[in-house]
Parts: structure tokens; C-alpha cells; sequence
């Protein structure tokens, strides 16, 4: 089994806030839903917490079906909108205009989904 830790955010959420993020994901299409077993380094003050080895089930957002060629690039463990190794984080307004709204899932995914 492949394990990798990343550094990433918990947050508790109703159904309604869940179906919100399923939109903002592209889920169900683009990526995945599945729970996975989480170990907090923080409490929600940002204290550390790491030798309480407070630990969790969680809901997280994967990619599958994706070209290998993904595989090659740098590994981020934690992406803070100006990683070196991705660039700068650009907002909606600054990015090239596709010429289909899921044009960018072409370069990602192994079979473009039907739209």
C-alpha cells in the first residue's frame, strides 16, 4: 500500500456544506470521495498536539483516473499558493480563458468525460 502524508485542513460540515464542496470539487466527475484516517498535528488554535496522536476518519477528494505523466511531477506536501515548484497560485480573473469550462481535465484525466 502506498502511504504519504500531507498537511491539509478538518473541517465539520452539514449536508448542505458537504453538497458545497461537492460542487467546488467537480464531485462527482472530476475527483473522488472517499474516507481516509487522519492524525491532527494541531488543535484548532494551531497548538501543536502531535504527541496526543489525536487521530480521525474524514472524507477527502482524490484524483483517479489520472495520466501517469502526473506521477513526474514535484511532490508538494503542502501548497501554499506560491510553492516554487508550481508557481504562484493564479485567481479565476488571471488565468487563460478555456475555450470549454472543463477543458483543463483534458491534460489531467485519462478519458474526458462527456459534457
Amino acid at each position: 500500500m502506498w502511504l504519504q502524508y500531507i498537511t491539509g485542513e478538518v473541517y465539520s460540515l452539514d449536508d448542505d456544506a458537504l453538497a458545497r464542496f461537492d460542487v467546488l470539487e467537480s464531485y462527482p466527475g472530476y475527483y473522488d470521495r472517499q474516507n481516509i484516517g487522519v492524525t491532527y498535528l494541531t488543535d484548532a488554535d494551531g497548538n501543536d498536539i502531535t504527541t496526543l496522536r489525536k487521530q480521525d476518519v474524514c472524507l477527502a477528494y482524490f484524483l483517479s483516473d489520472f495520466l501517469p505523466k502526473l506521477l513526474d511531477l514535484p511532490y508538494i506536501e503542502n501548497y501554499d499558493g506560491k510553492t516554487q515548484a508550481v508557481g504562484e497560485y493564479l485567481t479565476v480573473d488571471k488565468r487563460e480563458k478555456l475555450s470549454h469550462p472543463r477543458e483543463h481535465w483534458w491534460d489531467v484525466k485519462h478519458k474526458p468525460q462527456e459534457y
